[in-house]
């Protein structure tokens, strides 16, 4: 959690810019984008995941699976404790998978 002060820099960092003219004011909504942004910064020095000031963020790209897979077998992906998973799915295009 920031500190006030920190807090404080930071609006007063975006009012300088918004008074030199490098931003408007009505360009963004202020309010929101405190609420919304990454605390403590972001780092993406590292290639394989995004640190942030609350966590780390990375994506898992599986590009084959089995034919027959058993069930659950994604169980100790998906119910990692202090983790959001998202799961998306498609299928290869039709065109491709005639080629193989």
């Amino acid at each position: 959690m920031s500190s006030v002060y920190s807090r404080w820099r930071e609006r007063r960092k975006v009012k300088k810019e918004i008074d030199s003219g490098t931003l408007s004011q009505s360009d963004f909504d202020i309010e929101l984008l405190s609420q919304i942004q990454p605390r403590g910064g972001v780092n993406f020095k590292n290639d394989f995941y995004v640190r942030k000031g609350t966590g780390y963020e990375t994506c898992i790209t599986i590009y084959e699976t089995p034919t027959d897979v058993e069930d659950f077998w994604l169980g100790q992906i998906m119910t990692m404790d202090n983790t959001i998973i998202t799961m998306d799915m498609r299928t290869k295009q039709k065109k491709k998978s005639r080629t193989i």
